[in-house]
């Protein structure tokens, strides 16, 4: 009898959970059609990136930063706490890689609260040097033109903070990264975006906080904030207090997966539920219907009959909405792009073949003769050469081809001069990296 209660409810909630995911797919298409107007004025912005290891692809998040068209002034500063700190080579990487950026690196290990990236943040505030104050973690992928839809978020009227959704980027093939984005991708997105429309979320990620700095200033700049768990959320909770609104404008940003094993995956996803129980409790019980084809998996256990159907509709439902939001966002078409240009199952040489994909042909060579039979024999369809080593045609016409020509003939006693090879030019015409770094202060 309890079997049959508990097989009747798990279908029931798999049958809601079927239609949250239909109405989640509607909703989805909704709120990527939307959108601001384009930004009228690009304002100097200025990027906090808290650092804090060499994690996986450390390198090519932060280079999607330095690769804005923006066309405003744009300060990046970097901070960590200690001068040891593996991070900080991929930053003097970066600066080199874009000598053109404008660069800061602040190296400071006074702790200023229990939040450590909060800390990190208190010690960089002082470096910032333009009003709009754009701040993202470290594992975050960003499109070229990212700078340019926040700030025009941002300058709508009564706007105080913007910002982002983003998307799973597995940093490897392997079974668990995968996993690990394809939770954002279909459970995240979905439950945020459902939310939002229905006005029963109020989120801020520390994906994107962009806000003015005399906003900042006037929520009691980043100490007020260096002892909470879920730092981003009390952000947005204290520009809301303060009468501003919180925009999300339609477009994910990436995160990188770099969960390489089964209990690294566990530990993100338990202590991601821990913080939504934190600050939502209630959509955090409301989570449970998001689970259909489990619950209709709990259901067939029992011996109801039309469980597995039950469990077949929410995995087509499941699937259909992921397939919704790749196309919503455009994420395939991301996807692609960067197998295009990286293509790690392929060697390095057929990565730039017209056609790595095609088997290749194997050529015949033959032999050449030997030297004894290899005789002159006069070319007819060769131009004849004059002494002064100018070629000419059949009718005696110097070449048409000047640079050719330009090669073959000096004038007497000429000579040429050879290039130097690149390690022996002068580096001073280089551009010169504008990193700047600022070091610990001293006890």
């Amino acid at each position: 009898m309890v079997f049959n209660w508990i097989s009747t409810l798990c279908l029931a909630a798999a049958g809601l959970g079927c239609l949250y995911m239909l109405a989640a797919a509607v909703l989805v298409g909704r709120f990527a059609r939307g959108g601001p107007a384009p930004a009228s004025s690009f304002p100097p912005v200025t990027i906090l990136k808290p650092l804090h290891g060499d994690e996986p692809g450390l390198f090519e998040n932060l280079a999607s930063f330095c690769a804005q068209d923006y066309l405003g002034p744009v300060q990046i500063v970097f901070g960590v706490q200690d001068p040891a700190d593996s991070a900080v080579a991929v930053v003097k990487r970066l600066a080199a890689a874009f000598p053109d950026r404008a660069l800061d690196l602040v190296i400071e290990a006074q702790a200023n609260g229990t939040n450590r990236k909060v800390s990190n943040l208190v010690n960089m505030a002082p470096s910032i040097r333009h009003d709009i104050v754009v701040l993202a973690d470290s594992d975050m992928q960003v499109p070229p033109d990212y700078l340019v839809r926040i700030v025009a978020a941002l300058q709508q009227p009564g706007i105080g903070l913007v910002t982002c959704l983003y998307h799973g980027v597995p940093v490897s093939d392997r079974l668990w990264p995968r996993l690990s984005g394809l939770a954002i991708d279909t459970h995240f997105l979905p439950n945020v975006v459902v939310g939002l429309s229905l006005g029963l979320a109020r989120p801020c990620f520390g994906s994107t906080i962009a806000l003015r700095r005399t906003t900042l200033g006037d929520i009691g700049g980043f100490e007020a904030f260096a002892d909470f768990l879920a730092d981003d959320y009390a952000i947005g909770a204290a520009v809301r207090a303060a009468g501003l609104a919180v925009a999300i404008p339609p477009l994910t940003i990436g995160h990188s997966c770099p969960e390489n094993s089964a209990r690294a995956l566990w530990r993100h996803e338990v202590r991601w539920a821990r913080t939504i129980r934190s600050v939502d409790p209630a959509g955090y019980a409301g989570l449970a219907i998001t689970h259909a084809f489990p619950l209709g998996l709990l259901g067939a256990l029992a011996g109801r009959p039309g469980a597995l159907f039950v469990a077949a509709v929410a995995l087509a439902c499941r699937i259909a909405l992921c397939m919704r939001i790749e196309r919503a966002f455009g994420l395939q078409r991301a996807r692609r792009d960067k197998h295009k240009h990286k293509s790690p199952s392929l060697p390095r040489r057929q990565q730039h073949s017209r056609r790595a994909d095609r088997p290749e042909r194997r050529v015949r060579r033959i032999p050449e003769p030997p030297a004894a039979h290899n005789r002159a024999r006069p070319d007819r369809n060769r131009a004849p050469r004059d002494p002064s080593g100018i070629r000419r045609d059949r009718r005696g016409t110097p070449h048409s081809n000047p640079a050719r020509q330009s090669r073959r003939a000096l004038p007497a006693g000429a000579h040429r001069v050879q290039q130097p090879p690149e390690a022996n030019r002068d580096r001073s015409a280089r551009p010169v990296s504008a990193l700047t770094t600022f070091e610990p202060r001293g006890e």
